[in-house]
């Protein structure tokens, strides 16, 4: 039995939205304990394997430079080992992302399939949009949309740059802390009054 002993905070850049059809072309982690001290963090450019499948407003989107890539670009397989060392042997990392379920998720879960390396996550996922639900119903507070820029904007956090993979896996964390944060005080005053959840 492995047991969870890591958050694993991650967003893709890709050349699509099929998992099946398209690849990874950015790879953003940053890997915490429970507590969220950071043990590891990292991005990588990843080399399409198949760029002819790719969709052109996703490689714009993207800031895809085929020259770029090829200079500083990795093959899939060093994210995955990276992700590998930094959850211990015999231990899983629970997956953290904004809508990381239905995108992100299954194009690692894709890759780790591909490259036959040991997939060390856990089935256990936390979606920050299911959370930022979560936070506008306890809190009562109704915001337009529940976009990872809103969400970004309402906590007052820094919004520098979209389509870029290591600042949305950073912002998505600092949305998880608030969020989080928020609930925990909530169920600390519900059970000092001693009411029923």
């Amino acid at each position: 039995m492995r047991k969870e002993t890591r958050l694993v905070f991650i967003d893709l850049e890709t050349t699509g939205l099929d998992s099946a059809l398209h690849e990874i072309v950015e790879f953003a982690a940053i890997v915490t304990d429970l507590k969220l001290k950071e043990v590891g963090r990292f991005v990588y450019k990843v080399l399409p394997q198949h760029i002819e499948t790719a969709e052109p407003e996703a490689l714009k989107a993207n800031g895809y430079d085929a020259e770029v890539w090829k200079k500083e670009g990795v093959q899939i397989t060093r994210a995955l080992q990276l992700i590998n060392r930094l959850v211990p042997k015999k231990q899983r990392g629970i997956v953290v992302g904004h809508n990381v379920k239905t995108f992100d998720l299954p194009f690692v879960r894709k890759a780790y399939a591909e490259t036959k390396l040991f997939d060390p996550l856990s089935h256990y996922t936390i979606d920050t949009l299911d959370l930022a639900v979560a936070y506008c119903i306890a809190s009562g507070i109704k915001l337009p949309n529940l976009k990872l820029t809103t969400l970004v904007n309402h906590f007052g956090l820094t919004n520098l740059s979209v389509h870029h993979a290591m600042y949305d896996v950073s912002v998505t964390m600092e949305v998880f802390k608030e969020i989080v944060g928020y609930l925990r005080m909530g169920f600390q005053d519900c059970h000092e009054e001693k009411c029923a959840v």
